[in-house]
């Protein structure tokens, strides 16, 4: 199934406000509505990322702008920061997610944090209007008895759909209970819809059973499920008759189903579906392959 979709909503002006003067020049000179992400390299060329095509825009970061840029999304303040770094990220407003590398440091034999920053990768978030319809008829169909993973590799799209699906079924005529469990921040992007409840910087494990706890929840959604720590609480869905709405990262699903703690999830039955994510080139389309719990069974 292929749709149109429509931004509504472009994070690259937030984006840019964070970056050195020459480069918001030539990315406004790039005029590129399809930018998703820009790279930055200490002594190194700045790249955009515009869907699978990478452009080289000639500008070369030095040692101190790199220095000042990370102070900059850090608030001056790495330290306060050091959870998220250590995870490979910092969040910014409006669900702006910033991916950093650079060399481990290790104490006590666990990473403890990134030194030595080497790169920074600005992800620019959107909203799609209707990229979340066929994900909302999906859980419609089944009553809300069991829930959807959404999977594709990384950069296409699964947390823009996250969010439309979210927007769709907490607004209109009979709206759900819905809870988001926003790991990242990255989710809501700071907007606010009809009646979700955010958990903001949680764990998945702990935003789930806080959720399951204290909130009542019709539906719960979150990002990027995949390790074993998440287990036992996703688990604990299968007798609350609450289903959970999630993504995870994966070319395919044959490949999916060959990791424990998915094919775990997938033989509890916490899943109806599996909607695989695709996006045309240069175009907000997204292709929507599905496959219901009974045929790869």
């Amino acid at each position: 199934m292929r749709v149109k979709n429509k931004i509504i909503s472009d994070g690259l002006s937030e984006v840019l406000e964070y970056l050195p003067q020459n480069v918001v020049s030539a990315v406004r000179e790039l005029n590129r509505e399809d930018i998703d992400e820009i790279r930055l390299r200490r002594e190194g060329e700045v790249s955009v990322t515009c869907r699978d095509e990478n452009v080289l825009m000639g500008i070369i970061i030095s040692g101190r702008e790199m220095d000042e840029l990370m102070l900059k999304i850090t608030d001056g303040s790495i330290y306060s920061h050091a959870n998220t770094i250590r995870q490979g990220y910092v969040t910014l407003p409006f669900g702006i997610r910033v991916g950093i590398s650079g060399r481990a440091v290790f104490e006590g034999g666990e990473l403890s944090g990134i030194s030595d920053i080497s790169s920074l990768i600005f992800r620019v978030p959107r909203a799609v209007r209707g990229s979340g319809d066929y994900i909302a008829y999906l859980l419609r169909r089944e009553n809300y008895r069991k829930g959807v993973l959404i999977y594709s590799p990384p950069g296409v799209g699964k947390t823009t759909v996250l969010r439309d699906t979210c927007r769709i079924l907490s607004e209109g005529e009979n709206p759900l209970r819905v809870v988001v469990v926003d790991t990242r921040d990255e989710i809501c992007r700071g907007e606010k819809f009809g009646t979700v409840d955010i958990l903001r910087g949680f764990s998945r494990a702990e935003g789930i059973e806080i959720a399951l706890r204290t909130l009542s929840p019709q539906l719960i959604i979150c990002d990027e499920i995949g390790s074993g720590e998440d287990s036992n609480a996703i688990l604990s869905l299968r007798h609350s008759g609450v289903p959970l709405l999630a993504s995870a990262h994966g070319d395919n699903l044959r490949e999916l189903l060959t990791r424990p703690f998915i094919c775990e999830l997938h033989r509890s039955g916490i899943f109806s579906g599996y909607v695989g994510l695709n996006r045309s080139r240069g175009g907000m389309e997204y292709e929507y392959t599905q496959r219901k719990e009974v045929e790869i069974r």
